[in-house]
C-alpha cells in the first residue's frame, strides 16, 4: 500500500511540474507559436496566471516536504530533495 501511495504522490508531483512547464508565465505565449507574424502579444494585466503558478509551486513544495517527513529511506529522501530543488528552480525561472 505504501508503494502505491508513493507512486501516486510522484505522479501528482510530475503532473504539477508538467503544468508549470506548459503554462509558463504568460497565457498568450501559445499565440506566437501558432502565428509567427505576431510580434507584440497582448498584455496580461490581471496577473492571475502568475498567482496560480506560484500557488501550484507552493503546493508542490509542501507535498514534497510532507513526503520527506513520512519516508525513512535515505535514497528516497535524497530524491525528494533533488526534485524539490528542481521544482523550485523551474518555478523561479518560469515565474520571473
Amino acid at each position: 500500500m505504501r508503494k502505491i501511495i508513493a507512486i501516486i504522490h510522484y505522479v501528482i508531483y510530475l503532473a504539477g511540474m508538467f503544468i508549470l512547464l506548459v503554462m509558463g508565465s504568460s497565457k498568450y505565449d501559445w499565440m506566437q507559436e501558432m502565428d509567427n507574424t505576431m510580434t507584440k502579444l497582448p498584455k496580461d494585466s490581471s496577473g492571475n496566471i502568475g498567482l496560480v503558478m506560484a500557488i501550484l509551486g507552493l503546493i508542490l513544495v509542501i507535498m514534497q516536504a510532507f513526503r520527506f517527513k513520512l519516508t525513512h529511506s535515505h535514497v528516497e529522501r535524497k530524491m525528494i530533495v533533488v526534485l524539490t530543488l528542481l521544482g523550485s528552480i523551474i518555478g523561479l525561472i518560469i515565474c520571473s
